[in-house]
């Protein structure tokens, strides 16, 4: 006489078998769901660079020289910038509700304690006419962070100067009492996490 029923080892094997299908599902799922986050990310940090570029672009740009800038050894210094600091006046504003007038900005690079780099900025409405060992010393709370990005984020500055080959010379800092005037333009590197350095050329 037949038995309509299971045995154990058929019941085991079926399980067994399930099981694997399930892991197997559950790997397939997982593996696409990590690498659909993964391209949303790099979207977004694209995004995210694409968006900081122009704003920065536009409010250099924008540079403005006022009536009395940061006044040094009897000098008045609109412009001054070092490879990882720049400081300026312009007439745009980061923040979208601002007011319109001019600004006093403040690009400072920092080293994170994850071995990155972030590009943070401040601004204040106020024209100063200061020594600049007398300005207000700002806290980190002070200033907004821009981009989050791998080390190697620098500001270079364009002069009249040119090599044996006729090109350009490219400085990694800018004095305006020391360089004279403005450099030509400014170029701001920023590295990226999927693809080559973002230059940013921003002629003055």
């Amino acid at each position: 006489m037949n038995s309509k029923g299971f045995t154990l080892l058929e019941l085991l094997l079926s399980l067994t078998i399930l099981a694997l299908i399930t892991s197997i599902c559950y790997g397939v799922f997982h593996t696409g769901l990590m690498s659909w986050e993964k391209s949303d990310q790099k979207i977004s940090q694209n995004q995210q660079v694409r968006i900081v570029s122009e704003l920065i672009k536009r409010q250099v740009a924008s540079l403005f020289l006022p009536g009395k800038g940061i006044k040094r050894s009897g000098r008045y210094v609109y412009f001054q910038g070092t490879e990882k600091t720049l400081y300026f006046f312009s007439v745009h504003s980061l923040y979208p509700q601002s007011e319109p007038g001019t600004t006093f900005v403040r690009y400072v690079v920092r080293q994170e304690p994850d071995n990155q780099e972030s590009l943070w900025f401040h601004e204040d409405k106020t024209i100063y006419d200061f020594n600049p060992r007398a300005l207000r010393p700002l806290q980190d709370d002070d200033f907004h962070r821009l981009l989050h990005t791998p080390p190697g984020i620098t500001f270079s500055y364009l002069t009249d100067k040119t090599n044996k080959d006729g090109g350009r010379i490219w400085k990694n800092s800018w004095d305006q009492k020391r360089d004279r005037g403005l450099p030509r333009a400014v170029l701001i590197t920023l590295p990226h996490h999927t693809q080559s350095n973002i230059n940013i050329y921003i002629p003055l």
